[in-house]
């Protein structure tokens, strides 16, 4: 009657202890996915979309000082209409994009990153229109000149820090695709151990 009843106990003991196993994996499995999803939402709603603008500013900046220089050597008056109607659709794009931009940046780094480019972007506008004015004037030489000297520059230094930030945001997402990748093969080894536990308390 007493090696029953011990055996029943070590049975209890047993079922005890894996029932206790099992919800200690399915907790620190649960916590350990919840970061998982927070380091992907994260990605998804703050690293990628700000890339994507990031590279948008840049292909526009540059684009605007193309179409500078494509103005300049325009043929004839419809050439030059429809190049200066692009670098005011362009003006356009960038400033809702800076807009969209500042107001994705979540921490102080970011706000950090994005201080200086308000006034960098206004300014690399107040020199394109000056630059577009000599245009219109028939003043080419001097517009070539002043894209050279003045334009570039000015959008140069608007470039700088947009692939400060890019180097940045790209930093962050490194960290985050290893952050998930490590998360999801601790989980995995969490599972591995505690199916291991579990088979080895019921073989006892």
């Amino acid at each position: 009657m007493s090696q029953r009843l011990n055996l029943g106990q070590r049975l209890l003991l047993i079922n005890a202890t894996l029932v206790v196993l099992l919800l200690t994996v399915a907790a620190t499995v649960w916590v350990m996915m919840g970061r998982v999803v927070t380091a992907a939402n994260r990605i998804n709603e703050t690293n990628v979309p700000q890339l994507q603008l990031i590279a948008e500013l840049e292909l526009n900046v540059t684009r605007t000082s193309l179409q500078v220089r494509h103005a300049i050597l325009s043929r004839n008056a419809q050439e030059l209409s429809a190049t200066l109607a692009d670098i005011g659709e362009k003006k356009r794009l960038l400033l809702e994009a800076l807009k969209v931009f500042g107001e994705g940046m979540i921490d102080d780094a970011g706000r950090q990153a994005f201080a200086p480019l308000p006034a960098l972007m206004t300014e690399f506008w107040r020199i394109g229109e000056a630059n577009v004015k000599l245009i219109q004037e028939g003043r080419k030489e001097e517009a070539f000149a002043f894209l050279v000297d003045q334009t570039i520059p000015a959008r140069n230094a608007l470039l700088a820090p947009l692939a400060q930030e890019k180097r940045r945001q790209g930093e962050r997402l490194a960290y985050r695709i290893n952050e998930i990748e490590s998360l999801s093969t601790l989980d995995r080894h969490i599972v591995v151990v505690g199916d291991f536990d579990c088979d080895g308390a019921t073989a006892c």
